[in-house]
């Protein structure tokens, strides 16, 4: 659906609205990096007139300047992976741009940075997330106008910026991960240490006047919900290699930030890659059952290794969740010999001793029944 308003002190009115069904959908290119045009939106001079007519001149076209360009896709059913991995880098700046009508999420963990933030709409929170459609339906998100045109200067900019943060909701997001890697990655992408170019200043005086509504996020990271709202549009997520894989590094902090530009350096257009585990907790709290599944699959099938297992045994999440802690533990008894034979288990096991890992002993005891069981049966 393609439709063009007029606008008017945060106001929009319609003049002209096209809609297609999914049989005229835009052909691909021959080489298949982009879409041809295939959808227009036509107006004809009378068009307009009638428009002027219905404000009674409040609309007049041949001195307005205000308009907004509304384009809408709606997706038929699942995108196929193909299809979603095509699409995502397409859209993934549209979550760091601000545009009417949208919510607007702030990370005031950034240091207090105006331009920590991203953008989506409403409707895709409240259809997608049972969290957010409660918080948006009970009057949690705080409605704010901005755009009030005026002499720009320093001071003013700084000055509604903060005004703008005390206003904000703050989302009551359950237990932050203490070991959220995704922060060590927010760090890395707003100093420019990605390849990427860090989202720009966002300055509210220089935006059209619109309102939007807007949280503060405090529980979880900004590569984490960037990822999840590329998700939640696409169906397109692409999850980072566990941290416990670079335990053995000279440099771990060195070698993970070195993986990390790697795969955004594939492609500059998509976000980068979201810890396994942030995205499985956040997806819990959200109500993306799915989501949760796929980062327990890509747990499974890629992440662990023999060196990796032994730590992410007993890492925060899998002391704390039931699901993630039953799928490491199926993965290291499947392959017993090699992760008991691994110079990280040995170690690991020296500090178990120590008792240097709190909670550890029902964890120990849970894997050591089921070797057990598993040695029994193959007697």
């Amino acid at each position: 659906m393609i439709k063009l308003d007029w606008g008017h002190n945060g106001v929009f009115r319609p003049i002209q609205t096209m809609s297609y069904s999914a049989a005229h959908l835009p052909a691909r290119e021959p080489n298949g990096q982009r879409v041809s045009v295939g959808h227009r939106l036509d107006i004809e001079p009378g068009t307009l007139g009638t428009a002027k007519m219905a404000s009674e001149s409040a609309y007049d076209p041949a001195r307005h300047r205000q308009y907004r360009l509304t384009y809408k896709v709606h997706r038929v059913g699942l995108f196929s992976s193909t299809t979603s991995a095509h699409i995502a880098p397409l859209l993934s700046e549209l979550n760091t741009t601000a545009l009417p009508p949208h919510v607007r999420l702030f990370f005031p963990a950034l240091d207090g940075r105006p331009d920590a933030e991203l953008w989506t709409t409403e409707h895709l929170l409240a259809t997608s997330s049972t969290y957010f459609r409660d918080l948006l339906h009970t009057g949690h998100a705080e409605t704010v106008t901005i755009g009030v045109k005026r002499a720009r200067t320093r001071s003013s900019t700084v000055e509604q910026a903060a005004a703008s943060r005390r206003l904000l909701y703050k989302a009551p997001i359950a237990k932050q991960l203490s070991e959220d890697s995704d922060l060590e990655t927010d760090a890395l992408i707003f100093r420019g240490k990605l390849g990427q170019v860090p989202p720009a200043p966002h300055d509210p005086l220089e935006d059209a006047e619109f309102p939007y509504k807007q949280f503060t996020i405090e529980g979880a990271a900004y590569t984490t919900y960037r990822a999840i709202l590329l998700y939640l549009s696409t169906g397109f997520i692409q999850f980072a290699p566990l941290s416990s894989s670079f335990a053995t590094a000279a440099e771990p902090g060195e070698a993970r930030a070195a993986s990390l530009l790697a795969a955004c350096q594939k492609d500059a257009n998509l976000p980068a890659p979201a810890s396994p585990q942030s995205t499985y907790h956040l997806a819990g709290i959200l109500g993306l059952e799915l989501l949760q599944w796929l980062a327990l699959r890509f747990l499974y099938d890629t992440a662990l290794t023999a060196s990796s297992a032994p730590g992410e045994l007993f890492s925060e999440l899998a002391r704390d969740d039931v699901e993630w802690r039953k799928v490491v533990i199926r993965w290291i008894i499947e392959r017993w010999d090699e992760v008991e034979g691994s110079q990280e288990w040995k170690q690991m096991m020296e500090r178990v001793e120590t008792g240097e890992i709190d909670g550890a002993a029902p964890t120990m005891v849970e894997v050591l029944r089921l070797v057990a069981k598993r040695q029994y049966a193959n007697s």
